[in-house]
């Protein structure tokens, strides 16, 4: 009967130990760094502007909540060269996370590892996409 009580006191412990959150080893994504525009889609006159590597940069910087613009083009599609402040909101009933920057807002955002999505598609508007 000990041997029995033993069992099953050691059978779920083991389970337990066995257990880890693998949850806490994932790298949040975030903005921080460098971002080379590539493009920007005017889906409603089914217009896409490319642009060469370099063109057009920005320069995230999460901790002072700065985006540093370089441009070395003359497409005035785009922000100057500059600085400007920038936060992140919500869209109600579109995203979940927006780009406000310089007091007007981008559009929703979607970051993976290398790309970065503005949209704001959801109001007939134009989709920013940026490489690292």
């Amino acid at each position: 009967m000990k041997k029995l009580s033993f069992l099953l006191l050691a059978v779920p412990a083991l389970f337990i130990a066995g257990c880890n959150n693998d949850d806490d080893t994932k790298k949040a994504i975030g903005l921080q760094g460098d971002w080379k525009l590539i493009s920007i889609d005017h889906p409603m006159v089914g217009e896409k502007i490319l642009f060469n590597d370099g063109d057009v940069t920005w320069k995230f910087n999460e901790g002072k909540t700065k985006l540093t613009v370089v441009k070395t083009t003359a497409n005035t599609e785009t922000l100057d060269s500059g600085s400007y402040n920038y936060s992140l909101g919500t869209v109600e009933e579109a995203c979940d996370k927006s780009l406000t920057v310089a007091d007007t807002n981008y559009g929703c955002i979607s970051i993976s590892d290398s790309t970065l999505i503005v949209s704001s598609a959801y109001v007939d508007g134009n989709i920013y996409t940026f490489i690292r």
